[in-house]
C-alpha cells in the first residue's frame, strides 16, 4: 500500500509537471502573436497618420518592403525615404489581419487591406491590396524582415 501510496504522488507530481510545461510552452506562444499585432496595429496606426519614420522603426536594419508598385526599398533607411516620398498619397487605411503563424524566432501574417482616398475634387476611390509580412526575432525583440504587398486581383475572363 505504501508504495501504492509513492507511485501515485510520483505520478500525480509527474503530470502536475508536464501539464504545467505544456501550459508554459502555450503562453511561450501567445506572447510572440500578441507583440506580433502589435507590430502591426502600429504599423496601421502610422500609415493612417502619415508618420513613416514609426513605421521604418519597426523594419528590421537589413529589411525589405516591396510596394503595390512593385518598388522594393531593401534597409531601414531606404524604406524611411521610400515611405516619406510616397506619405502625402496615402489615404486612410483599413486592414483586414489574417491569422499570426510563429515558428521559432519567425513569424508571418498574410492579410487584406483597403486604402479609402479622396481626390481634390471630391471623388472617392479605394486600393484593395493584399500583403504579407515576415518578422524575425533579432537580440529579443520582434523585427520586420520583409512586407510584399499585391494589388487584388480584379474580376475578368475566367474568374
Amino acid at each position: 500500500m505504501r508504495q501504492f501510496k509513492r507511485c501515485s504522488t510520483l505520478l500525480l507530481a509527474l503530470m502536475m509537471t508536464v501539464l504545467i510545461g505544456e501550459a508554459t510552452a502555450q503562453g511561450a506562444m501567445e506572447a510572440p502573436s500578441a507583440a506580433v499585432a502589435k507590430i502591426r496595429n502600429t504599423y496601421i496606426e502610422a500609415l493612417n497618420a502619415k508618420e513613416p519614420a514609426t513605421i521604418a522603426a519597426l523594419y528590421a536594419d537589413d529589411g525589405q518592403l516591396m510596394g503595390l508598385d512593385g518598388t522594393v526599398w531593401t534597409g531601414r533607411d531606404a524604406i524611411l525615404e521610400g515611405l516619406t516620398a510616397a506619405a502625402p498619397t496615402w489615404g486612410h487605411f483599413v486592414t483586414t489581419p489574417g491569422p499570426i503563424h510563429v515558428m521559432g524566432n519567425i513569424a508571418w501574417e498574410m492579410g487584406h487591406s483597403v486604402m479609402h482616398t479622396t481626390a481634390d475634387d471630391g471623388t472617392m476611390s479605394e486600393v484593395a491590396s493584399h500583403y504579407l509580412v515576415i518578422l524575425a526575432l533579432e537580440d529579443g525583440a520582434w523585427k520586420i524582415k520583409a512586407v510584399s504587398v499585391g494589388a487584388e486581383p480584379t474580376a475578368g475572363p475566367g474568374m
